[in-house]
């Protein structure tokens, strides 16, 4: 019976690891540069063209929606905000396929800052320091997203000068996670890119709402993203049957 308990636990966890494994979607066609372990997934939206770009409002992927707006109060570099009162949503999120080293960015009608709109995730649209380009993930359920790619300018990097400070040559990003896809917590200040690819977001808690943001100084570029990474947690009601049920198989073998 020992044997039976010990069996029924590995599977038991084995399920549960299963569904904790972290899964990486693809944005761009994964063929320039190092290639990535994962899925590339194509949105379904409301147009496309000859290159296979997507676009629409709503970008639907296997596991989440992606939305688009920009900031039209407040600079969201490092910054806590409403959804409700500081973004203007009604942006077009746009999957830039072709060619290589695009991804996730969006379409927006801003405009009269120091950058001028293109299709991919750019700062400051409005001002020196405000309309920066915003992209929202809704999970069907909560995720532990831990991971964010970028490019650049359909280049595999994104843009740095080096010189030990932040300025307009910086392609700079701010992600964020929500409880109730209203009140948006920054992870962390203004940054870029680790070795000009990637950040960390350094939550461990599992949220269904995430954002990133472009928000570089000026008229600093932006970038595409690339790929995310994240796993889903399994329910409180999973794991709350699963431990009863070995218990109950713990009671029986002690009968």
């Amino acid at each position: 019976m020992k044997a039976l308990i010990q069996t029924a636990g590995i599977l038991a966890l084995s399920t549960l690891a299963a569904t904790t494994q972290a899964k990486v979607v693809i944005f761009d066609d994964n063929l320039g540069g190092a290639a990535k372990a994962g899925s590339v997934e194509t949105a379904v939206g409301a147009y496309t063209n000859l290159q296979g770009d997507v676009w629409g409002p709503v970008l639907t992927f296997s596991d989440f929606t992606v939305t688009g707006g920009f900031s039209h109060s407040v600079n969201l570099a490092g910054r806590n905000f409403n959804k409700n009162n500081q973004i203007t949503m009604g942006s077009l999120p746009y999957q830039d396929l072709k060619p290589q080293h695009g991804g996730l960015g969006s379409l927006s009608l801003a405009s009269g800052g120091a950058n001028s709109d293109t299709d991919n995730l750019q700062p400051n649209l409005i001002t020196g320091a405000v309309g920066d380009e915003i992209l929202f993930f809704d999970f069907g359920t909560s995720v532990v997203l831990d991971t964010v790619w970028f490019n650049g300018s359909h280049t595999e990097h994104t843009a740095f000068t080096n010189n030990g400070r932040n300025d307009a040559g910086d392609a700079l990003f701010t992600l964020f996670y929500s409880a109730d896809g209203v009140a948006y917590q920054a992870t962390g200040p203004q940054t870029s890119p680790m070795n000009q690819e990637y950040l960390l977001t350094g939550i461990t808690s599992a949220y269904t709402h995430w954002a990133v943001a472009a928000t570089g100084w000026n008229s600093a570029p932006g970038g595409y993203v690339e790929a995310i990474r994240y796993a889903t947690v399994p329910e409180p009601a999973t794991l709350a049957l699963l431990g009863l049920g070995l218990a109950g198989l713990g009671l029986r073998s002690r009968k």
